[in-house]
């Protein structure tokens, strides 16, 4: 499992959910391979749509998911705000998963 700096580029990041590589920092910020994943906070619409496909990669703040991976090949993201903190760690994986596929 690879260890990057929370305050990472987002480059760091679209490199990570491009291959869906696990990753964990220092801080609260994690990424998860498999087909178990905790629901955290999650709550109505976001939580319908986190158990509604089977995922494949889960993008978690302290417990809580912030982006996940579907086998579907679609990456969702909750427009949810949580703490400052997750709020950062929302940009940025926000950020990575709009420019998979860039060059």
């Amino acid at each position: 499992m690879e260890t990057v700096r929370t305050r990472s580029s987002w480059m760091v990041f679209r490199a990570l959910l491009a291959e869906r590589q696990p990753f964990h920092t220092h801080g609260a910020l994690r990424g998860e391979a498999g087909e178990h994943h905790s629901t955290g906070r999650l709550a109505g619409d976001d939580l319908s749509s986190f158990t509604r496909t089977p995922v494949d990669f889960v993008v978690y703040s302290y417990a809580t998911p912030i982006a996940w991976h579907t086998i579907d090949g679609d990456w969702t993201m909750p427009s949810t705000r949580y703490s400052v903190t997750t709020s950062c760690h929302q940009s940025a994986i926000r950020t990575a998963i709009s420019q998979l596929g860039v060059a």
